[in-house]
């Protein structure tokens, strides 16, 4: 089965750039996102589309939702706001900070 790559920018300017299973769910993600960031699943507040909304239970399909369907396609970025408390702790193995644009 293909994999699905999914790039989540978060609020601290970090990238993060996954490879699921095609056949991943919301949930999935939030689980790979809290190995990944140290941000429990049910502290993330992950946004997808344009303009941006919520992605899983609060908003655009559940945690069961397979995750391409809740995010519209396979090339979507996502955010993931970070909370303020959180963000000196953020952890991100192979994330990228991407230099300010001038």
């Amino acid at each position: 089965m293909a994999a699905l790559t999914v790039r989540v920018r978060l609020s601290t300017g970090v990238t993060l750039d996954l490879s699921l299973p095609a056949d991943a769910s919301v949930g999935a993600l939030r689980a790979i996102l809290a190995e990944r960031t140290t941000i429990l699943a049910e502290e993330q507040q992950i946004r997808c589309g344009f303009p941006p909304r919520p992605l899983g239970s609060a908003g655009v399909g559940g945690d069961a939702s397979p995750l391409v369907a809740a995010i519209g396609g396979p090339n979507e970025l996502l955010q993931l706001t970070v909370p303020p408390a959180r963000a000196r702790a953020v952890h991100a193995g192979s994330a990228r900070r991407r230099p300010p644009r001038s």
